[in-house]
């Protein structure tokens, strides 16, 4: 079908706050920018939204319908469809726009709707079980690669740095390490001088007490060698194969960079060898505390046949003796499916879970609606007692002190009324979306970690355990409250030994 001419964008974000989800809308356009030069479409204008979706009435929302249906756009450029809507209304009335060709498609990140299809399935869309792991992939990324454009790299920071732990949530920025930054700094300068060799420059660092971050042993040549081929230290970093100018603190000229590399070429540049392993990082060796690593290992029979295989094993980098043995992949991803398994809920508590949840919400929204209205007609009050204010002291029946007092008790005051509607916004906000990723999440855990990529391993098992042990070839994991909150339940219903045969979404 041939594409619309001219389209709408529309970002929207789940909160009404102007000072706080603004940078989530503008990632938002930002990205449907991006989709729609790729794509050469006509955008003629741009909706933005900080509101909820879970009700009707959004106001920018309905003024976008109406011009779609005075005819000043065919199309919708948005994130996701959830953007759109997330109550019936709202859904219906985007599916009877399609239906009567007045909306004939919509791009999102994901896919395209075109008026042909069957609106029907765009139903399907809302509930489909895969759509957790699809969102935190992308959404992930998404706020990653805004921390790029920043200037602040979104994986932890090399050594000789730190990631600031008393920033908020998705701001936080890269600080010198106290510790470590001067005598980084001095291997580099071994380094630029060009008396010495990577392998001699490890020994001066142990001289100098430079430890692994990772461990409390000295740190290797080989992660010395890291150190002096990543241009982070240069004020740069790569990120999803762009290249971002950092806002830290360079601790080296670009100029001492390359130099750095044309001293490397000399002695001759490793080449890398790399493999993706799903839970590496992740586990801890049960005897000496090592972390645990992985390769890969082949097997040829006389007959040229080939044989191959993943072990995990202790890395033995402590000075703690260990004779843990490995184990195969398979071996440890039937462990961890074994704990997957135990957890999981059958469709009946998962429906009746989701629908109670629901229910609830609507009477949460109910009180917090009240609350909302009587916070802000003290919000209004308090304003026109300013104009009053402000009215006393032009006609100057008030003297310029006591307005300024008064003025500065009425805005503290009004600032505590922002304070207390933007608590009770973050205790309620999204609150019914999350617990229902959660309960989808355990749901369809055990299907997404057998069909699922290395990423999605790794993920799911993030989410599902912490403390992992590897010890005498039996992974312990500790389930985190995400599995104890939604399957406990579960048994005590009655529904827990799981009858259904089928372990994966529904298509």
């Amino acid at each position: 079908m041939e594409q619309a001419a001219k389209y709408f964008i529309y970002a929207r974000k789940s909160s009404e706050s102007e000072d706080r989800q603004v940078l989530s809308v503008e990632s938002q356009i930002r990205q449907l920018q991006e989709i729609s030069q790729k794509r050469k479409l006509k955008v003629v204008n741009i909706f933005r939204e900080e509101k909820s979706a879970k009700e009707p009435g959004r106001l920018v929302f309905t003024e976008m319908v109406s011009r779609i249906k005075a005819g000043e756009a065919k199309g919708i450029v948005c994130w996701k469809l959830n953007r759109l809507a997330r109550n019936p209304v709202d859904g219906g009335t985007i599916q009877w726009l399609l239906q009567n060709k007045e909306l004939e498609h919509i791009v999102s990140a994901e896919r395209d709707y075109f008026s042909a299809d069957n609106v029907l399935m765009m139903n399907v869309e809302f509930g489909m079980a895969n759509q957790f792991i699809l969102d935190l992939r992308r959404d992930t990324m998404r706020g990653m690669m805004d921390k790029a454009r920043q200037g602040w790299f979104p994986f932890m920071a090399p050594i000789g740095y730190l990631n600031d732990p008393y920033s908020p949530q998705g701001q936080r920025k890269i600080v010198v390490d106290p510790k470590h930054f001067n005598q980084i700094r001095q291997l580099w300068d071994f380094l630029l001088s060009g008396t010495y060799t990577v392998f001699q420059i490890s020994k001066k660092a142990e001289e100098i007490g430079i430890k692994s971050k990772c461990s409390n042993d000295p740190i290797r040549a080989s992660s010395i060698y890291r150190v002096f081929t990543n241009k982070f230290y240069a004020g740069e970093f790569d990120f999803q194969g762009q290249a971002f100018k950092g806002s830290h603190k360079p601790m080296i000229t670009m100029d001492e960079f390359d130099h750095a590399q044309r001293i490397l070429g000399k002695r001759g540049k490793p080449r890398p060898r790399i493999h993706s392993f799903p839970f590496t990082g992740m586990i801890k060796c049960g005897e000496c505390g090592g972390m645990v690593t992985a390769e890969n290992k082949i097997k040829r029979g006389k007959n040229g046949q080939e044989w191959r295989y993943t072990y995990y094993h202790c890395s033995h980098r402590t000075k703690t003796p260990c004779k843990q043995l490995a184990v195969t992949k398979d071996a440890l991803e039937q462990q961890i499916n074994a704990v997957i398994l135990k957890s999981r809920i059958s469709d009946k508590f998962n429906h009746w879970a989701i629908e109670e949840l629901r229910r609830s919400n609507k009477e949460e929204m109910k009180g917090q609606n009240q609350i909302n209205k009587n916070n802000l007609e003290a919000y209004n009050e308090n304003k026109k007692m300013i104009d009053n204010l402000l009215n006393l002291k032009l006609k100057e029946m008030i003297d310029d002190e006591t307005y300024k007092t008064k003025k500065n008790t009425l805005f503290a005051e009004q600032l505590t009324i922002k304070k207390r509607m933007e608590s009770l916004e973050d205790r309620t906000k999204d609150w019914f979306e999350n617990a229902e990723k959660a309960y989808n999440f355990v749901k369809y855990a055990y299907y997404w970690f057998n069909n699922g990529n290395l990423e999605d391993k790794k993920i799911i098992l993030q989410v599902i355990g912490s403390k992992l042990i590897l010890k005498d070839k039996i992974l312990s994991i500790e389930n985190k409250k995400l599995f104890n909150l939604v399957a406990e339940p579960a048994k005590f219903s009655g529904w827990y030994p799981r009858q259904e045969s089928n372990l994966q979404p529904s298509p």
